[in-house]
């Protein structure tokens, strides 16, 4: 029969023994254009976020999305396969 065992017995490496501290490593600047906007942004920029997006903006950019990836030779329409 099989048997359920109330207490398990767990043991975890010791962090204290290692002689070496752990470093970071340093963070490399992302190709991004956001970013690159956020850092070359004069002080006078305002930005703003809305609370709630333009819904129709955003669709009919997806919907350009969209059209150029199925006019794109090399794309693959993986819902049809």
């Amino acid at each position: 029969m099989l048997q359920i065992k109330k207490h398990h017995s767990f043991s975890l490496p010791s962090l204290t023994t290692a002689t070496h501290r752990l470093a970071m490593s340093p963070v490399v600047s992302e190709d991004d254009e956001l970013i690159h906007d956020i850092d070359t942004a004069d002080s006078d920029d305002v930005w703003t976020l809305d609370p709630t997006p333009d819904t129709q903006e955003l669709s009919r950019y997806w919907t350009t999305v969209e059209r150029d990836l199925q006019n794109d030779p090399d794309w693959v329409n993986f819902a049809e396969e």
